[in-house]
């Protein structure tokens, strides 16, 4: 199994879901300690539940820009 690179937001996320997992804390609490909103929290909750920390992280990491000019400009260009 791979290492998985978690920012500082989504490690916090980690944290606060086991709490909910574990009824240590309400999703509205979980909401408010996260600064998201309680229909935000119930889907990332979802996420967690489906699939682990692996489904907090962004899904976009990894992935080129979709702004990123072509390889040939960029030499020209320089």
């Amino acid at each position: 199994m791979g290492t998985l690179l978690m920012s500082e937001k989504e490690r916090r996320r980690v944290v606060v879901l086991e709490k909910v997992l574990e009824n240590a804390l309400t999703t509205g609490g979980a909401s408010a300690l996260l600064g998201i909103g309680y229909r935000q929290a119930r889907r990332i909750c979802a996420r967690y539940k489906a699939s682990g920390a692996a489904g907090l992280v962004h899904a976009g990491r990894g992935c080129p820009s979709n702004r990123k000019k072509a390889e040939e400009l960029r030499e020209r260009l320089s």
